[in-house]
């Protein structure tokens, strides 16, 4: 019985995600064009990880990405999120955000994705 739990325990964790993993999954998630310039968007979306209580992992403003993660609880063993901020043009940014569940889930997997845009797109709206 234990060795089959540990079989179990060792295909679950096998094909989830880890800070260093996600980092190859750019445009692998949902994106959103922003009508603001780089450093507007990058300052809004470091803002939607602390309003979203992701803790950061990784902040590289020069290659325009941050690595942020949530801790285990009760319904996740945590998530892993990735978000690519990518200057289109003087005033248009272009934000994707991946999120990955750490292990296997517990209750249910959140996706960060569309809470982490919303967030970037309501301070950029209040920042005006």
């Amino acid at each position: 019985m234990k060795k089959l739990f540990v079989l179990v325990l060792c295909f679950g964790i096998a094909g989830c995600a880890s800070t260093q993993s996600i980092k190859k999954l750019e445009n692998q998630g949902t994106k959103q064009i922003f009508t603001a310039n780089y450093e507007k968007v990058w300052e809004a979306a470091v803002n939607a990880c602390n309003r979203n209580n992701l803790t950061i992992k990784e902040l590289d403003k020069e290659n325009g990405y941050i690595s942020a993660d949530t801790p285990y609880r009760m319904e996740s063993w945590g998530e892993v999120v990735g978000i690519w901020i990518r200057k289109i043009g003087d005033s248009k940014t272009q934000v994707s955000v991946v999120s990955r569940r750490v292990g296997p889930a517990l209750l249910f997997k959140y996706n960060w994705e569309k809470p982490v845009l919303e967030s970037i797109e309501n301070y950029l709206k209040s920042n005006e």
